[in-house]
């Protein structure tokens, strides 16, 4: 306990030291020579408090607290509450940073007011905002990935969503996502073709006869050419490409024929698909029946065309059928003079313009081009109509102008 001396205190020179004073200094220094912290161990009952870096295995601590050893160093936490003991070593040795229970346990990670906020399950499962996960990584809410998910093929390497950047975003809507197969670069003579299938469906795992093992079944396909295939029906309408030569603006609805002075321009794989250019509808029975106009093309909506593989400028990857694309704010529904635009082919579609002053029109009867601009009309002379067939009306108009539902069946 501390000495207190008898008074007068400090003491001045001459001023007696009195037996008492003498018998408890010789008292105290015997008990800090017993309470001391040495060298060789001890313990401490009170408070510790160190101005300067403490080091446990080196005199020179980098660190408020540094431990040093040559071989793997960890500091031990224990606890032997019930269910226990449960003990975490934070440390490092040969492999790198190391944080482990050593006992069959999870491991947490806390955080605002000691809420777990990730754990490591004793069986490897790791959960995000969930303490029970039942897979190898469950997340609990949403999930964001700014680089690249990766996704292995059976060929090998990796097929990837991605949220890059590329030369040719602006012809992407803003919102989109990429899922690349791999890299296409310059021909080379001799390469294998690059070749990938995206596919959608489900695992068999049903008794086969023979040997073998679980096989895929296929719903949904994409191949490298654009070539899909559906386990099902496809619903809604079916459009191709065209060019407005019209030299006035079209709109929803109106009936096209082919331009029989235009030029014919491709896109799709290898140039497969070819993009004409569509005239309004001005003659009855007009074998060049094409379709029904839809609405523009934006940049964003521009169908792919492949690249020149031995492009050497930005300029030339880019693709040529942009300087047909629509204006950003432009009408949807209108297509401007030498602007591309989407006509129905095939299936039914809500709007056909139709001239019900020519013969009234009802559901069922077949359509046919007319001589009133842009419109259909009801096919009177089944002989003239072969070839001419725009489709089957779905709705009906007594007489007038105007537009109606139509099952588009060129023929």
């Amino acid at each position: 306990m501390p000495l207190t001396p008898d008074p007068p205190f400090p003491k001045s020179q001459g001023d007696n030291i009195r037996s008492k004073d003498w018998n408890d200094a010789i008292s105290e220094v015997r008990r800090l020579d017993t309470a001391k912290l040495n060298l060789t161990g001890g313990a401490i009952t009170g408070p510790l408090n160190i101005s300067g870096a403490l080091g446990i295995g080196t005199t020179t601590p980098s660190r408020p607290l540094t431990i040093e050893s040559g071989a793997g160093t960890f500091l031990n936490v224990r606890s032997t509450a019930v269910g226990g003991p449960f003990e975490v070593l934070l440390g490092a040795d040969s492999t790198g940073g190391i944080v482990s229970t050593m006992t069959n346990h999870d491991l947490q990670l806390r955080a605002g007011n000691n809420d777990p906020k990730l754990v490591i399950k004793a069986n490897g499962n790791v959960g995000v905002g969930t303490q029970n996960p039942d897979a190898k990584l469950v997340v609990a809410g949403d999930l964001k990935v700014t680089g690249q998910l990766l996704v292995p093929k059976t060929g090998g390497s990796f097929a990837s969503f991605m949220g890059t950047t590329f030369s040719n975003e602006s012809e992407f809507a803003n919102n989109n996502v990429k899922l690349s197969m791999g890299t296409s670069g310059f021909i080379i003579i001799g390469a294998p073709p690059f070749t990938y299938e995206f596919a959608i469906g489900h695992v068999f795992s049903g008794i086969i006869i023979g040997g073998g093992g679980p096989s895929f079944i296929k719903r949904f396909s994409i191949n490298q050419d654009g070539n899909a295939f559906f386990g099902g029906s496809k619903g809604g309408y079916v459009i191709d490409y065209f060019i407005n030569a019209v030299g006035d603006r079209l709109e929803l609805g109106d009936v096209v024929v082919l331009n029989t002075k235009g030029a014919v321009r491709y896109c799709g794989a290898h140039g497969n698909i070819p993009i004409v250019e569509a005239d309004l509808t001005q003659q009855a029975y007009d074998a060049r029946v094409c379709g029904i106009v839809a609405d523009f093309v934006s940049a964003a909506d521009l169908p792919s065309v492949d690249p020149d593989p031995n492009a050497t400028t930005k300029k030339a990857i880019l693709n040529p059928l942009m300087k047909f694309a629509g204006a950003e704010g432009q009408q949807r529904t209108e297509v401007q003079n030498q602007q591309m635009g989407r006509m129905v082919t095939l299936g039914a579609f809500a709007h056909c313009k139709v001239d019900a002053d020519i013969a009234p029109i009802n559901v069922g009867d077949l359509l046919t081009t007319s001589p009133t601009r842009g419109h259909a009309q009801k096919a009177l002379d089944p002989g003239k109509a072969v070839g001419a067939i725009l489709g089957k009306a779905l709705g009906k108009l007594r007489k007038g102008q105007g537009k109606i539902p139509v099952m588009v069946l060129l023929h």
